[in-house]
């Protein structure tokens, strides 16, 4: 666990710009996290022209490439749509889709699924849309491990490990399994919930913060009209006009 004094928090891209203050600011930081969803416009504009989209994404990897350590990227439900070649809204077909997926599978070392740091006396765990006890209960059960034993694997980087291995026929099959399932307010089926990148807002209701009181979970995904506070220690940055945040 790193532990820093001030960092920027970068919600869901989809081919917006606006995250290119944190790079302006990069010098007065020390971390940038990007909550993932780079591509996949929800924008007119947008997704009549991917390539500007495109370009902005290679703009944000090049970022990741100059400050290595002090930005990180993280994986959401279309990254890991492209990287994984599932379905999932908004996405491109065709040639475009290829060459987004391209893009994932050659740059997948600069990419994690969850980050934890200690921000002066707070301890807080990125990842795109949460990770939820049900959720959670299915993983423990595939991995064989006991509710201590998961927490601290999970907090451990157990997601960026296993992201690497997306293209051993082993791994991919369980990455699919776990990633992509979806809770009935995204469209899955009633009874499922939504996975560490699938989890929809509504879905907090009444949930308790699986790491506890003790570390804050910080996730995008739901383009909300404002930051929210889901659950007891559980916060979404995600809003429909997101801006870079910065916390120290």
């Amino acid at each position: 666990m790193k532990v820093v004094k001030k960092i920027a928090v970068v919600p869901d891209v989809h081919g917006k710009s606006f995250w290119k203050t944190a790079k302006e600011k990069i010098d007065s930081v020390d971390e940038v996290v990007f909550l993932g969803d780079y591509l996949d416009s929800y924008t007119f504009k947008g997704l009549l022209n991917r390539g500007i989209e495109l370009n902005n994404f290679l703009e944000i990897l090049k970022f990741k490439k100059e400050y290595p350590d002090k930005v990180i990227l993280l994986l959401g439900n279309h990254d890991i749509g492209y990287l994984l070649r599932l379905g999932c809204s908004r996405q491109t077909h065709g040639e475009m889709f290829e060459i987004y997926q391209n893009h994932f599978e050659e740059n997948i070392s600069l990419f994690q699924m969850t980050e934890y740091i200690q921000l002066n006396n707070e301890k807080i765990f990125f990842s795109h849309a949460g990770i939820l006890r049900k959720w959670a209960e299915l993983v423990k059960q595939k991995l064989e491990l006991g509710d201590n034993s998961l927490q601290i694997t999970i907090l451990g980087g157990l997601f960026n490990n296993l992201i690497l291995k997306y293209n051993e026929p082993e791994y991919g099959a369980f990455l699919r399994h776990i990633l992509w399932l979806v809770g009935p307010a995204r469209g899955g089926l009633e009874g499922s919930c939504g996975s560490i990148v699938w989890a929809d807002s509504t879905e907090w209701e009444g949930e308790e913060n699986f790491f506890g009181t003790d570390i804050t979970q910080v996730i995008g995904h739901n383009r909300l009209s404002a930051e929210k506070i889901l659950a007891e220690g559980v916060k979404c940055v995600d809003s429909i006009s997101p801006e870079v945040l910065f916390w120290e």
